[in-house]
């Protein structure tokens, strides 16, 4: 005669249903960021390469206006980066905050 097994006692391989919706919000979080992240650090090492091609035009050209300009658009463009940087993590947040009801 064969015994039931109580299913206490079969070992904690179950994760409860509303551990692993969090689990899967805060992977979906965690690797939707990184990858952001990872495009926005490509931003930031093409910028330091703005700067210094900047830094070689200083010594090509003795234009004042066209190095101020040069200077300008490079800080502009790492404003942006920065905002776009917060923005990201900031959307990422709230989308793994709301449980991804969108997907």
């Amino acid at each position: 005669m064969r015994r039931k097994r109580n299913r206490s006692a079969q070992g904690g391989g179950d994760i409860p249903k509303l551990l692993q919706l969090r689990l899967r919000a805060l992977g979906a979080f965690v690797s939707d960021l990184l990858m952001s992240s990872a495009l926005l650090i490509t931003l930031l090492l093409v910028e330091l390469g703005l700067t210094f091609f900047i830094e070689a035009l200083r010594l090509l050209t003795g234009d004042e206006y066209f190095l101020l300009f040069a200077e300008v658009m490079h800080v502009f463009l790492m404003c942006i980066d920065g905002i776009l940087f917060v923005w990201v993590v900031l959307y990422w947040a709230v989308r793994a905050i709301k449980g991804g009801k969108d997907e």
